[in-house]
């Protein structure tokens, strides 16, 4: 099976021939009975496959450059804080971290001392890099058998430096993402890439974050693609919505934010703006935003006889957003959801409706 893979500015999804031969591997196995147990040996054959360079290690202190960093059998670790405070280490210098595992706990126990934090709950794989432009990426992978899993992992390791915040903006500080890759069973796949950003200003009592959504699907059995949604609870830490797009409209284009949609009794004062466009055909945008609740959520109807419905298709919301809380910091719980269906007779009869979902829990720090 090819790798499946989102691209640099996360446009599409599309078969990728992905080089993964030249990355160096350095992997910890966590304990020495794992290291030469017949499960061990598995492992790393099969990252072998993957690429020529795979050493193991006994300690994640030894990695030097930029190798690629894969920690498996995590749960017979015992110190888990000291692996922990390590791989903050090697995320500071930029070397993409894969942990093989069905917690993030790895990254979370140290949350505090990363910029950012944003993981798929219930994943298989959870990853962490730096972007081109310098920020923190996370990945979370799900769905996929073990070794498929790793294909994956790898391929995002490849490439985790090519992304960056491209859309057209003034006043942002800095940004950083996550990204997710989901295997929807038999049906498709549900990825995409989220930007979250600081926007400059010189209110001392609050701070503001813009956040670009980039999600999406396609198929793989499944006929069509009957819906996707966006929504976040921002609401539930004490933070409040001051701007959202797109709004009630069909075939929306361009989704702009600026200064006049920040100004007012939020007390932001800072010259900033930011703006993407996307574009598609034959799909019905319901917003379903609870402001006074401070529940964000699109709804994308996607026409399932049309060609929009049964192709590579990806959706761009946006909000902005103010947080009080006394570190600055921005948390939310994201929800991402797709929707599949089968095609009985084109344009009048579908069946079979399957849908996937998965929360994203995330924390940003502001920016000193």
């Amino acid at each position: 099976m090819p790798i499946m893979a989102v691209d640099g500015a996360g446009a599409e999804i599309a078969e990728v021939e992905t080089e993964t031969a030249d990355l160096s591997v350095s992997v910890y196995v966590g304990s020495p009975e794992y290291e030469f147990s017949e499960s061990a040996v598995t492992d790393v054959e099969q990252m072998r496959q993957m690429t020529d360079s795979v050493e193991l290690v006994d300690s994640l202190s030894v990695i030097t450059g930029s190798d690629t960093v894969v920690v498996i059998n995590e749960a017979t670790i015992n110190t888990k804080k000291a692996v922990a405070d390590e791989l903050v280490n090697l995320s500071g210098q930029g070397n993409p971290i894969i942990v093989v595992s069905g917690t993030p706990e790895l990254f979370t126990i140290n949350q505090d001392l990363y910029s950012f934090v944003g993981f798929m709950e219930d994943a298989d794989i959870y990853c962490m890099g730096m972007a081109r432009d310098g920020g923190t990426i996370c990945h979370s992978i799900s769905g996929y058998d073990k070794d498929e899993s790793l294909k994956q992992a790898y391929a995002w390791a490849a490439s985790v430096n090519t992304y960056s915040n491209d859309i057209e903006s003034e006043g942002l500080l800095y940004s950083q993402y996550y990204s997710y890759n989901e295997k929807c069973s038999v049906w498709g796949y549900m990825n995409g890439v989220t930007t979250v950003s600081q926007i400059q200003d010189s209110n001392d009592d609050a701070n503001f974050y813009l956040v670009h959504y980039n999600h999406g699907g396609n198929l793989l059995t499944g006929d069509a693609m009957s819906d996707l949604t966006v929504s976040s609870n921002v609401g539930a830490y004490d933070q409040a919505i001051m701007d959202h797009a797109p709004r009630n409209q069909p075939n929306v284009t361009t989704v702009t934010f600026t200064k006049s949609g920040c100004v007012g009794s939020d007390g932001m004062s800072a010259e900033f703006s930011a703006s993407w466009s996307h574009t598609y055909s034959s799909v019905e945008v319901e917003d379903r935003t609870n402001l006074g609740a401070g529940e964000f959520e699109v709804f994308y109807n996607i026409d399932e006889g049309s060609s929009t419905g049964q192709k590579v298709l990806f959706v761009e919301p946006g909000m902005v957003v103010r947080t009080d809380e006394a570190d600055g910091s921005y948390h939310a719980t994201d929800t991402l959801s797709i929707t599949y269906c089968n095609v009985i007779i084109q344009g009048y009869w579908f069946s079979d409706y399957q849908s996937f979902h998965k929360d994203i829990n995330w924390t940003m720090n502001p920016q000193d």
